[in-house]
């Protein structure tokens, strides 16, 4: 597990960004396609409440598996999940 924090960013990114890594990794989807899920099924968030479920988290793949994940926190959410696709090109 890596954590890295910017100066003079919010701590609560702390958390969510590990919560939208628990998002992907639990759900092996990108928490973006869980936001859009949200906007039709509101209930969803109930499922599990430790993970955030917006974009900025991606799980990471090998063969088709999940081997871990990412997720960024800190700016807009649209700009978390580009930094992590970007975490997860770097690794390729």
């Amino acid at each position: 597990m890596h954590l890295e924090r910017k100066d003079n960013t919010q701590l609560a990114s702390i958390d969510i960004a590990v919560n939208k890594s628990k998002g992907a990794l639990l759900f092996r989807r990108s928490t973006k396609v869980m936001e859009d899920v949200i906007s039709q099924r509101p209930a969803f968030p109930t499922l599990n409440r430790e993970v955030a479920m917006i974009e900025g988290g991606l799980p990471l793949m090998y063969n088709n598996v999940v081997v871990g994940s990412i997720g960024v926190s800190g700016v807009a959410s649209s700009d978390d999940g580009k930094i992590a696709a970007a975490g997860v090109a770097a690794l390729k």
